[in-house]
């Protein structure tokens, strides 16, 4: 029988949070992720878009989840809040973007990082 993690990710510097939790296979291969997910409660980060910086906070919640109802090894279970656009910045870009999409008098311009139109409301 193979067993599955159940990871929840955070997109670190974000408030309120950004979440997922998946379920993965206890043999995925994200560089050495396999080797880092031998039991519960184990943390570590990962950095992604060196550009931007997003990083990233992966808690292991469950390394011997099982479940036969289940059709796939890989899917998310839930998650909080949409991730923030290709290119926007990293974190302070898009406090910046959220703040624009906020200002009823931002007329439809463009985000000065990222080029993504910002609609009125």
């Amino acid at each position: 029988m193979d067993f599955l993690n159940i990871l929840k990710i955070y997109l670190l510097d974000i408030e309120p949070e950004i979440w997922r939790r998946f379920v993965v296979p206890a043999k995925i291969t994200l560089d050495r992720l396999g080797d880092l997910i031998k039991q519960k409660g184990r943390t570590f980060r990962y950095l992604y878009d060196f550009g931007d910086d997003w990083e990233h906070e992966l808690v292991i919640e469950n390394s011997h989840y099982f479940n036969l109802e289940q059709g796939t090894e890989l899917y998310c279970l839930e998650g909080e809040r949409c991730c923030p656009p290709e290119d926007v910045g990293g974190a302070p870009g898009f406090f910046e973007f959220c703040k624009a999409l906020k200002d009823p008098n931002h007329g439809g311009k463009r985000h000065p990082l990222s080029g993504h139109r910002l609609l009125s409301t």
